[in-house]
């Protein structure tokens, strides 16, 4: 329960739950009650997500309604990187979600994703990638 602000001689004191880290030689201030969870936005994730959707936009094939029974047999992408990224395009839709907004599980990054074998099931997805069912 907050304290309300104290006024004395024309001052008046607040108290803010804050709690002082110390990261990289350097002083932050955060939040010591409860808050929203910390987004951590990766460029890079984001960055392959866009270009996994976009290189599947230029052979035609819609991620939302894939016509193929798994992302192995999309055809017209000879790049052995872009293959990799195809995966991301065909993640379920909350995960695609949290990665954009940037509330992936730690760990979460494009190197971790692209090491793995995606399940084509979207529950089996949350499972392996670490995200809870709201």
């Amino acid at each position: 329960c907050p304290l309300p602000p104290v006024a004395s001689e024309g001052s008046i004191t607040l108290n803010v739950p804050v709690v002082l880290k110390h990261r990289s030689g350097r002083a932050w201030l955060e939040s010591a009650g409860p808050s929203a969870p910390r987004r951590r936005p990766d460029r890079i994730l984001i960055a392959a997500l866009r270009r996994a959707h976009a290189e599947l936009a230029k052979v035609g094939v819609n991620a939302a309604a894939p016509s193929a029974t798994s992302w192995r047999d999309v055809v017209g992408i000879n790049d052995s990187y872009l293959r990799r990224l195809v995966p991301l395009a065909f993640l379920a839709p909350d995960i695609q979600e949290a990665i954009m907004d940037g509330r992936q599980p730690v760990g979460l990054t494009l190197q971790s994703v692209r090491n793995r074998e995606i399940p084509m099931s979207w529950d089996d997805q949350r499972e392996q990638l670490g995200f809870q069912r709201d």
